[in-house]
C-alpha cells in the first residue's frame, strides 16, 4: 500500500511552514517612519506654474535666452534663519541649467518690466539666491548662523527674476533647494519644485 498526496498538497504544506515560519520570527508588525515635513518651515512658491518671458538675445530657434519670476515665500510657526536659497532648470529635453538669479525690487514684482530690474551687482553665484542677511545670528549653546532671520508667526516674501542664457528651452521643472536653521542650532535641506511652461 503506497501513500499518495494530492498534487496540491506538498505546495500547500510548503506553504504553511512557511508562513509559520515567519509568524514565528516576527516580533511586531512594523511601525510607520514619521517622515520629517520636507518643508516644515512653510516655505512656498508663487506663482503655481511659472511663465516664461523671453529675454534680448539671438540664438537658436525656441532656444532664446528667456526669464522667469516668481515669490518665495516663507511663513514660519517658529523662528527660522534661511541660510541659503538656490534654483536649478531642467527643462523638457533633459538640459539642466543654473539661473543668474535677481532680487526684484519695489512693491509689484510680478508685472516690473524685465529690463527694469536692475543687475545684481557683487559676482553672482550661479543658481544662487542673493539674501540680505541679518549677519551672524547668535543661537545659544552653539556657533553663530548667518543667513536671512524669519520671526516665527511671520510671512516673508521675496521676489526674484531668474535669468537663463541660450540653449534651454522655457519648459521644465525649477528645483528650489533652501537650508534653513532653526534657535536650538538645528539644520536642514528641502526641496521644492516649479512647474515653468506657458
Amino acid at each position: 500500500m503506497s501513500l499518495r498526496f494530492p498534487g496540491y498538497g506538498l505546495p500547500l504544506l510548503l506553504l504553511a511552514l512557511t508562513a509559520c515560519d515567519r509568524a514565528a520570527t516576527t516580533v511586531g508588525a512594523p511601525t510607520p517612519v514619521t517622515s520629517s515635513a520636507t518643508n516644515q518651515h512653510a516655505i512656498s512658491v508663487q506663482p503655481v506654474t511659472l511663465r516664461p518671458e523671453t529675454l534680448p538675445g539671438s540664438c537658436v530657434p525656441r532656444a532664446t535666452p528667456f526669464g522667469t519670476r516668481l515669490v518665495v515665500s516663507v511663513n514660519p510657526g517658529s523662528d527660522v534663519i534661511l541660510r541659503s536659497l538656490r534654483f536649478r532648470f531642467t527643462d523638457r529635453r533633459g538640459v539642466t541649467a543654473l539661473p543668474r538669479v535677481t532680487p526684484i525690487p519695489g512693491s509689484s514684482p510680478m508685472t516690473m518690466p524685465a529690463t527694469s530690474i536692475p543687475p545684481f551687482s557683487p559676482v553672482p553665484v550661479p543658481g544662487g539666491a542673493p539674501l540680505t542677511t541679518t549677519g551672524p545670528i547668535p543661537i545659544p549653546g552653539s556657533s553663530s548662523v548667518s543667513g536671512l532671520m524669519v520671526p516665527g508667526g511671520s510671512v516673508r516674501s521675496l521676489p526674484f527674476f531668474l535669468a537663463f542664457d541660450c540653449g534651454v528651452v522655457g519648459d521644465g521643472t525649477l528645483f528650489i533647494v533652501f537650508d534653513t536653521a532653526d534657535m536650538m542650532g538645528g539644520t536642514r535641506s528641502s526641496q521644492l519644485t516649479a512647474r515653468v511652461g506657458y
